[in-house]
């Protein structure tokens, strides 16, 4: 026995599919998308560089143990030592963090919670 499923489409999902039907026929007619669409180019600029000496400055801006900071950082406490001895070096992800960081680090610091006593 089958059963009959019926879609209730949401106004967003409405406007999409309306946009992807619009899109399609500008492709079908091969016309120029920028008559159509507006059509905006962006640049992203690389995250900055962080070597040992950035990174261990950084966290020590914080006032953070390694172990700390690798935690509010997300990375193991291993990966935060071999970045600080300069073994390994920060992805483009981690470097934008470190940025973010840079940006704000009074915001950094106050996600950090005292722990509650037993």
């Amino acid at each position: 026995m089958q059963k009959k499923i019926t879609l209730k489409h949401s106004k967003a999902g409405l406007k999409i599919l309306a946009g992807l039907k619009e899109i399609a026929e500008a492709l079908e007619s091969g016309e120029p998308l920028e008559h159509r669409f507006t059509v905006r180019e962006v640049q992203v600029p690389e995250p900055g560089e962080y070597n040992a000496k950035a990174i261990k400055a950084l966290r020590k801006r914080l006032g953070l143990s390694q172990s700390l900071f690798a935690h509010l950082i997300g990375v193991s406490i291993i990966l935060e030592q071999a970045w600080e001895q300069g073994r390994r070096f920060p992805t483009a992800t981690a470097r934008r963090l470190f940025d973010e960081i840079q940006r704000d680090p009074a915001r950094w610091a106050g996600m950090l919670q005292p722990a509650r006593a037993a």
